[in-house]
This record gives C-alpha cells, structure tokens and sequence, in this order.
C-alpha cells in the first residue's frame, strides 16, 4: 500500500513549465495540507494564502465537526499558521511514553545569552519537562479536566500587564495579571486588537511599556522564576512603523545583572509574536525589591508583561503540557498546563479512550502536523517525556490497514 507525496515547492515547478497551460490550478499554502484550487493567474497563490492566514481569527472558541462513533473536536491553534484538515479518531488507541533528556542552550553570536528549546513533535498528546537527572514518570487515572485555575495561580504569584493603565485582566486559566505598577519612565501603548500569533492570550502582550525605564517590584524573601513578556508590535512587516530584524535591540538587566544582551524580539520570535524569556534562581535585592531595568541599544526597549512565581534553588520548576485548549488536574493533583509555546499544527480532540494507559486523560487530545515547540527555558539539561498514541493509521481507522508512521523529533 502506497501514499502520495505532494510537495508544494514541486507543484509551483510543473505549473512553471509542463503544466504553465493549466486553465485550474492546485496550490497548497504553507504549513497546511489542504489543497486550494485557483485560476490560472493569480499572482503568488501561496504567498496569498500564507499573508492571509496569518491574519487568521485567534477566538478561543472552540470548533466542532458533527459528532460520530470516530469524530473529534478541533481546536483553534494557539499559532495561526495551522492546518485545516479535518482527522478522525481511532477506536482502540495505544499508548505510548518517550522519555529523553535534552540541553537548552542559548543561541550563538549576539544571542547567546538568550535561552530557548525547540522541539519538533509530530502526533504528541503530552509532554512533560523537568529540570532534573533522567527518570520516567507515570501518573495514576482518574484526573479532572478543567476547574484548575486556583490551583495554576499561587498565592505567591506576581503578574504585571506594561502599559495596562485600566483596571487588572483575568486570563482563560483565572489568573489575574495587575494593571501597571512599580515602575519608573517610559511610556505606556495599549492596541487591544492588535493580532498575536503563538499564544491564547493576546490580551496579554497588547500593551507595553517602551522607553528607558525600570520596575522596583516588592517581594518578600526567596527564589523565584521570572518570565518577562514581549512582542513587537510597532515595528516589522504589517505593522506600522516597518522595518524589521535590527529595528529596535535593547538589554536588559535584572537585581543589576545584563540579563538579555542586544535583545531583538523581531530577530528572536518574529513580528507582532508573543516572546518569552525566562529566569531562574532569582531573590530579591537587599532592599526586598527585583529591580528591572531596560536600557536602548537601537531603539528605545519594550516590556509587555512580568510574571513572577515562587521558585526553587537551582532548578526550575517542571513544565507540563497536554495537548487540550485547557488545562487538566490528575489523580495526585498534579496541573497539567494547556497546549502552549506551539508553532504549526492542530489541536484536536479525541473521543474514544487510548488502551494500555495508566491515565487515558493525558492522551484525550493531539497536536499533529509540521509543528514544533518553542518552550522558554534557561540554559542547562533537563529531562523530556513525550506521550504518544496513534490516532489516524491502523486497524479500524478511515484509512485502514496496516500503515508506518514516522517523524523525527529535534
């Protein structure tokens, strides 16, 4: 049994030469498998395509396709540059967990105190991080979907919108992030429908502080994680000042220390994206302050939000994902976080159980298609799980039979 391979780059070569007389024309635009049917001279088909989903709708609703022995429900994706084809559920999926320990490293030259991990999952349904030596995870069945907001936000929790002058903002999870506050300069833009790719909270980062500025937080003793928010949404393409990598690069310093050199959001995530840098092991100055300060280099800096959480010394706290537009809360109480930090895909969501799972919960959901992850780190080794189970070939599937499915995972 054999599939056929389209490739996008190899059509746009044959309606070059043998197939230039064609009155219709197939065109598939990036990162997406559904074929579009065109006319004959419509300039740049795919580039059209691919401008126009990326001005896709970011609603938070969720999508649904008639309900069916097999169906799921497909999510809006977190980034807009997704698929659109609709799949079908398997009715006996199994199970299947891959632990693996990886590096996060910061990115060479200008960049490289800038930390990052990317990961390229296809057909993942969970995935869990942890800031520890190699070990494998399993979690007993029975969790809850959903009611975990109180349990995602701590007591101990910090969340500042930059620039947000009115009023604090309750996120999809129940957390609440505070209008602006302990800051020195700058000065504060707020576009509440400005579009923002690579996250399900745009509230979030339309709005910012910008200039040569500074935050004196308040913190009572410990260690804490510190993950600051950015996306440009002044310069680069569509937006209206232009421009582009270079546009505006700045540094920021956090208790007094160079914390990010030459910082270029555009460089790093892209125009008018949610960019995040996180930090470890950090505790207040002597005066029981974090102290932030953002310094130009090109173009005066920009802060779209802070968060602090309780941390612990010398490790950061495990990131767990399941691939559902929520969140879930297992058996032992452990908060698993809604699909996040995704580039590509889709999300959708099965209806049948998985077999051979000590927890089904985790694999009720999947991201498939040309995807990967950009989960905001700092340097050092930490452990991966990845969850796995099969969804769309084998037997009793709509394609039937026996078939291999294989992807490689960076």
């Amino acid at each position: 049994m054999w599939r056929p391979i389209v490739c996008a780059n190899g059509l746009r070569e044959y309606y070059d030469a043998d197939g230039a007389n064609h009155t219709l024309r197939i065109d598939i635009p990036p990162g997406q498998y559904a074929p579009k049917f065109v006319p004959r001279g419509t300039p740049g088909a795919t580039t059209i395509a691919e401008a126009l989903v990326s001005q896709d709708d970011h609603c938070s609703n969720a999508l649904s396709i008639p309900a069916s022995p097999d169906a799921v429900t497909v999510f809006p994706p977190a980034d807009p540059m997704a698929l659109s084809s609709p799949v079908w559920a398997d009715p006996g999926l199994k199970a299947h967990v891959v632990p693996s320990p990886i590096s996060a490293i910061g990115r060479g030259s200008r960049h490289a105190a800038i930390p990052a991990v990317l990961l390229l999952v296809f057909f993942g349904t969970a995935a869990a991080l942890w800031n520890a030596p190699f070990r494998k995870t399993t979690k007993a069945a029975g969790g809850q979907i959903g009611n975990t907001a109180a349990r995602i936000a701590g007591s101990g929790d910090v969340r500042i919108l930059a620039g947000h002058v009115d009023g604090d903002y309750t996120d999809r999870l129940g957390r609440t992030w505070q209008a602006d506050r302990y800051f020195q300069g700058g000065h504060v833009f707020e576009t509440l429908d400005h579009p923002i790719m690579g996250t399900r909270e745009p509230r979030v980062y339309q709005s910012r502080r910008e200039g040569a500025f500074g935050y004196d937080i308040p913190l009572a003793a410990g260690v804490y994680e510190v993950r600051l928010h950015f996306a440009e949404t002044l310069y680069g393409e569509n937006n209206v000042a232009g421009g582009g990598e270079s546009s505006r690069v700045f540094n920021v310093y956090i208790n007094g220390k160079e914390s990010l050199h030459e910082f270029d959001v555009i460089s790093e995530a892209g125009p008018s994206t949610a960019d995040v840098r996180t930090f470890k092991d950090i505790t207040p100055a002597a005066d029981g302050k974090l102290h932030l300060k953002f310094e130009p280099f090109t173009n005066p800096p920009l802060l779209s939000a802070i968060e602090i959480t309780p941390g612990t010394s010398g490790r950061l706290r495990p990131i767990r994902m399941i691939a559902l537009d929520r969140a879930y809360s297992d058996k032992q109480g452990t908060v698993w976080e809604p699909d996040s930090y995704s580039r590509g895909g889709q999300l959708v969501l099965r209806t049948k159980p998985v077999e051979g799972a000590t927890d089904p919960e985790l694999y009720r959901g999947e991201r498939f298609g040309n995807l990967r992850y950009v989960i905001p780190v700092p340097p050092g080794r930490y452990g991966v799980t990845f969850y796995f189970a099969e969804a769309w070939f084998g037997p009793g599937t709509p394609p039937g039979g026996v078939w291999e499915a294989a992807c490689s995972i960076f």
